[in-house]
């Protein structure tokens, strides 16, 4: 009965038009034969059957017809009348199989929920009754409850919750009700719990394990404009056209404008992004009226910044409304790929992105020789960000982003290949021991999952997240890029292996010495650290030549300063001995001070073309 039930609720419109449909059908049918009705009375007469204006006569297709326009008109009364009734119904059927919960009807929500197929099983919670997307989402079979969030929860059966996104507009807030969900949570599959925290210093300390982990529940801390930067830098590279850079220990250069905090998100990425295998300089200038008084705010968010070795940051107070914005010799530094503009007006980003072109960069665009490219954050109009992105002639190597119905995709919030390449990394690390077979399969899925569910600090998620989003950089010194693929998992890591090691060319440390190092670690390993005291002085690190000649080694410094520069972001310091909570780590030192665990940077290259097969990507050269 409540599969019944459920079905109609979910197809209410299409039930109800199925039952007109049968009602005129079996109607004008059965009027044909009859003998009492003639010419254009047989059309009038059938559309009188739903006001229950009928001819009593013997007629089996008429009395099929009749209990048709009854049932009609009944589900019809149900559907307009009793909608709150059947919403009610709705959120009890939803709640049987598994469901999306959704806190929060705001613009990035209904963004993701515009974006989820057709009749996916969802409830979402709102406290505004006056939202409009209320009822929009009503009439799209989505079970909405209007009350508290808290109130709501409480009363809901969470057996079957798969995902949940919160996003109420309060960082606190949204704390608060993904700390109760994961409290109420117990069921037997992992659920997700997606949790929006604008507040850079709230997220800090969620990281931190203020807020406990929970068994079989994966709370994922993310802000819009931490996805706003990770979509920008998904589809557009640190060096842009000047891919060549990787390849010299050439100084380059990037303008970021504004002193938004979806800038702050992408200066962080920036420093991540920029650790290249030669350690090129990054000159990073920031442009604002302002630009002194936010980096003092950078410096507060990022609080060892300053000891990031190859970013240069250089802030240039400029007003964007003045003549000598555009007459800067910024404008002219040497290797600069990226000119990032993303105030908090989207509309005054047009206007500086149109300035340049038309003033600084007019001729070199004309010329054909302008390489740098122009990024402007926009939530402008569709069709003028699109003739943005595709008028070639007119804004060449001009590009939109930050669209905010895109950001709030499925595919970005629930970005499931980024968590398998984590949950890899993770499980590849807790390994210890070389294994150049491995692949996430039906068979090891259960554990790897495991393995990332047991993960005590929330940073250490984040941290093997962060290096995923690096293999971009790693790949690009190759020449490659990864591309999704329906290919067998095992055909891709025979040609992710194939090329990957062709590529990287000739090192001086073989997979046979990776293996038989790693199997004497992995004696010292307990399953969380490895016991560098207990390590005897006989076993030698290995012999890697120090002179960064090859590409293998200067990719697997890149790791380390790529790993160094996120703790630093997030305020690590060195001391000699390891404490998490403390944000102390002994590895916090140059590679070549490195001993036993540069077996970690290893992996770091030496495993992608495993992860990257295990999340279904090809590699191929661009």
């Amino acid at each position: 009965m409540n599969r019944i039930i459920y079905l109609f609720l979910n197809n209410k419109r299409k039930t109800v038009l199925l039952f007109v449909i049968l009602t005129m059908v079996f109607g004008f049918w059965g009027y044909c034969f009859s003998p009492k009705v003639n010419g254009f009375e047989v059309f009038t007469k059938t559309i009188s059957l739903f006001a229950f204006d009928w001819i009593e006569e013997n007629n089996a297709l008429l009395t099929t017809a009749q209990f048709f326009a009854i049932v009609s008109v009944f589900l019809t009364v149900v559907v307009l009348f009793l909608r709150d009734v059947l919403n009610d119904w709705l959120v009890l059927a939803l709640q049987k199989n598994p469901f999306t919960l959704v806190v929060g009807l705001g613009k990035q929500n209904g963004g993701f929920l515009k974006s989820l197929p057709e009749n996916s099983p969802v409830i979402a919670i709102e406290t505004d009754k006056s939202n409009p997307l209320i009822d929009h989402f009503r009439e799209r079979d989505v079970g909405v409850i209007v009350k508290k969030a808290q109130d709501a929860i409480e009363k809901l059966d969470l057996t079957n919750l798969k995902n949940a996104v919160i996003s109420t507009g309060n960082s606190s807030q949204n704390i608060s009700i993904a700390t109760l969900l994961a409290e109420r949570y117990e069921g037997e599959n992992p659920a997700k719990i997606f949790l929006r925290i604008e507040n850079r210093d709230l997220s800090v300390l969620f990281r931190q394990n203020v807020v406990k982990n929970y068994d079989n529940v994966d709370i994922v801390v993310y802000s819009i404009y931490e996805n706003m930067a990770k979509a920008l830098f998904d589809k557009h590279s640190i060096l842009a056209n000047k891919r060549d850079i990787i390849r010299s220990d050439e100084e380059f250069s990037v303008v970021l404008v504004g002193d938004s905090p979806l800038c702050a998100e992408i200066l962080y990425h920036i420093a991540i992004l920029s650790n290249l295998p030669n350690q090129n300089i990054l000159n990073l200038y920031l442009v604002d009226k302002d630009a002194q008084g936010f980096y003092k705010k950078i410096k507060k968010l990022f609080w060892n910044i300053e000891k990031i070795d190859h970013l240069k940051i250089k802030s240039v107070n400029l007003d964007s409304d003045s003549f000598e914005f555009y007459k800067h010799e910024l404008w002219r530094s040497k290797n600069l790929t990226n000119i990032i503009i993303a105030t908090k007006d989207s509309d005054k980003n047009l206007d500086i992105a149109i300035n340049l072109q038309d003033t600084v960069f007019l001729k070199d665009i004309v010329r054909k020789r302008f390489e740098t490219k122009v990024l402007l954050a926009t939530d402008l109009d569709k069709a003028l960000a699109k003739r943005i992105d595709k008028d070639r002639e007119l804004f060449e190597n001009f590009y939109t982003f930050a669209d905010m119905e895109e950001i709030s995709h499925k595919e970005n919030l629930i970005n499931e290949k980024l968590d398998l390449i984590a949950k890899s990394i993770h499980y590849i690390y807790k390994k210890i021991i070389y294994d150049p077979d491995f692949l996430i399969t039906d068979k090891n899925r259960d554990e790897v999952e495991k393995r990332w569910y047991d993960i005590e600090m929330f940073s250490d998620k984040l941290s093997n997240k962060i290096q995923a989003l690096h293999i971009n950089t790693k790949l690009l010194a190759l020449n490659l890029e990864k591309v999704k693929s329906s290919k067998d998992k095992r055909e891709l890591l025979r040609i992710n292996r194939e090329i990957f090691f062709a590529k990287l060319g000739k090192t001086d440390v073989n997979e046979k010495e990776i293996y038989e190092f790693s199997k004497e670690l992995a004696k010292f390993y307990d399953g969380k650290m490895l016991n560098l005291k207990a390590i005897p002085d006989d076993l030698k690190p290995l012999s890697l030549p120090k002179r960064y000649e090859s590409l293998f080694e200067k990719l697997i410094r890149s790791e380390h300063n790529r790993w160094m520069t996120h703790h630093y972001l997030n305020g690590w310091e060195h001391g000699e001995i390891k404490n998490k909570r403390a944000k102390i780590h002994s590895c916090l030192v140059p590679f070549d001070k490195l001993s036993y665990t540069v077996i970690f940077d290893i992996y770091a290259v030496i495993y992608i073309p495993n992860i990257l097969a295990s999340a279904g990507y090809e590699l191929k050269e661009i």
